[in-house]
């Protein structure tokens, strides 16, 4: 190494995606800058490995648990290492509430919801560049690209994300060798409508993009033009939550299930893919609801090139927590994550199941690890 200033960014073998090296490139947009101050240093998931240094300053990129538990598991065997810690899943949790540990956090380590370019650079979104040197051997990779932050609707009951900004990024700067295969995360938790507009007709061809939208009338309005005029093959992971107008409107979601129809249908159409985000756990639902999600799952269950992931709801670093029920939700060695999922009465938790028969008739369900622990936590304390 060429200086004991580190930047640590991780990649695993995805079975998600067909054995794929899946890369959490989080120093991107900031390259240009960091490789003229420090090394990049790429760790496997989830082994994590040694350091080459044993002094100096350790930046890491933590986009999952297991890769901030790497950082975590440093801190301790290099103590004359600062560590400086951000990404996605800091920017979540930058108290790191959820964070329970049996070993105390050592002083050497600390955690920001910054971005590299304000924590390291003293800039703000100023640098949209973004370049990275993969590790050889990628013939087929995943990697992420920031394209906007935050959400632009930012109301949701659950809502975990700050309304940031601001950060555009063009896929302009977006260069992919043509020598590998590519599937692309553009990043923003809910992409723009005028984004879409100035953007997604530059996509390239023969290269996946995952999306995440919001289906609402901003989207719908322009969402024809755009998919007419896109050659990129796109997936969109779809924030439905609970196709029902009443629960819906409880969320403060901002839409309709009659738009959500529209925009799916759309997506369909078109020939591209759609993942419909639902949520249980939901306390307010009535029998109505019920006959309304079955309607919808029916018809949309029946459209080509989707499925459906199923969460349970959660209150992240937000005032409700009085209202959820404590359960562990990741770990690894002496550390671990807890959660706070919603606990409704046991008439509300049987709507909820009817809400999953639902789901698992009509879709594809993928996702439900945390939905079937709760179903199990349930069943077994029955009164």
């Amino acid at each position: 190494m060429k200086s004991e200033v580190l930047f640590v960014q991780f990649w695993y073998v995805s079975r998600r995606y067909g054995g794929a090296r899946a890369f959490h490139n989080g120093f991107s947009h900031v390259y240009n800058q960091c490789e003229n101050i420090g090394d990049f240093y790429w760790v496997e998931l989830p082994e994590g490995g040694q350091l080459p240094i044993k002094n100096g300053t350790v930046y890491v990129s933590v986009n999952t648990y297991s890769s901030l538990f790497c950082a975590l598991s440093w801190s301790y065997e290099y103590p004359d290492v600062r560590f400086v810690v951000g990404g996605p899943l800091i920017v979540m949790d930058p108290n790191l509430k959820g964070l329970v540990t049996e070993k105390p956090l050592r002083n050497n380590i600390e955690f920001s919801s910054k971005t590299a370019e304000e924590k390291i650079f003293a800039q703000s979104f100023r640098n949209t560049s973004w370049n990275i040197d993969l590790p050889p051997g990628s013939d087929k990779c995943v990697v992420s690209f920031t394209n906007l932050t935050g959400c632009y609707w930012n109301k949701c009951i659950f809502c975990c994300y700050d309304k940031r900004g601001p950060h555009y990024s063009s896929v302009d700067n977006l260069k992919l060798d043509s020598d590998r295969e590519w599937m692309v995360w553009l990043t923003a938790s809910s992409t723009t409508p005028e984004y879409m507009v100035n953007e997604f007709h530059k996509l390239e061809p023969n290269v996946e993009y995952h999306v995440h939208l919001r289906a609402d009338v901003y989207v719908l309005n322009v969402l024809e033009q755009v998919l007419a005029r896109c050659k990129g093959d796109l997936v969109f992971y779809i924030g439905t939550e609970c196709p029902s107008n009443h629960v819906l409107q409880y969320m403060k979601k901002g839409t309709t299930v009659e738009t959500n129809k529209k925009i799916i249908e759309l997506i369909a159409k078109y020939g591209h893919k759609f993942r419909i985000n639902v949520i249980l756990g939901w306390d307010v639902l009535t029998e109505n609801d019920v006959q309304e999600v079955k309607e919808f799952s029916q018809h949309i269950g029946s459209l080509p090139n989707g499925c459906v992931r199923l969460h349970w709801l959660c209150y992240p670093n937000r005032d409700l927590y009085h209202e959820g029920v404590l359960i562990t939700s990741a770990e690894s060695g002496p550390y671990k994550f807890q959660e706070f999922f919603a606990k409704p009465n046991k008439k509300q938790m049987e709507l909820n199941f009817k809400l999953k028969e639902i789901y698992e008739e009509n879709f594809h369900v993928v996702g439900c690890s945390n939905v079937k622990k709760l179903e199990e936590i349930y069943y077994n304390n029955l009164d």
